[in-house]
């Protein structure tokens, strides 16, 4: 994982991935899942992850942006953000892509996920 990623949600996936593709002149790094109908492709920007994550029913210009910081304890930095101020939105989880996961949002109200590779 990278230390940053970001993700942009769409509607129409295969669009944003070839726009993306085109104006960095790059292919995607990787694809989730690997076989069937992709639902995220993601670019390496120089060690930051640009992920593009089908959402349905997104509204094209509507899609929202999640900022993922790679920590090495979830769980202790979701208590520092705690303690310097910020909110816990969701505490930390293991999905299924291989990963412990929490939301928190800073000081000043914006969202952001905390990710631990496990």
């Amino acid at each position: 994982m990278s230390t940053v990623e970001i993700a942009l949600t769409t509607p129409d996936l295969e669009r944003l991935a070839a726009f993306y593709a085109g104006v960095l002149g790059a292919d995607p790094v990787g694809r989730t899942p690997e076989d069937g109908p992709a639902v995220a492709v993601t670019f390496d920007l120089d060690g930051v992850a640009l992920s593009l994550v089908a959402e349905d029913g997104a509204e094209p210009g509507a899609g929202r942006t999640v900022l993922t910081l790679g920590v090495r304890d979830v769980a202790a930095a979701v208590g520092r953000a705690v303690d310097l101020g910020g909110a816990v939105l969701a505490e930390p989880q293991d999905v299924s892509w291989g990963q412990r996961v929490a939301s928190v949002q800073d000081p000043d109200g914006a969202a952001l996920t905390l990710a631990q590779d496990l």
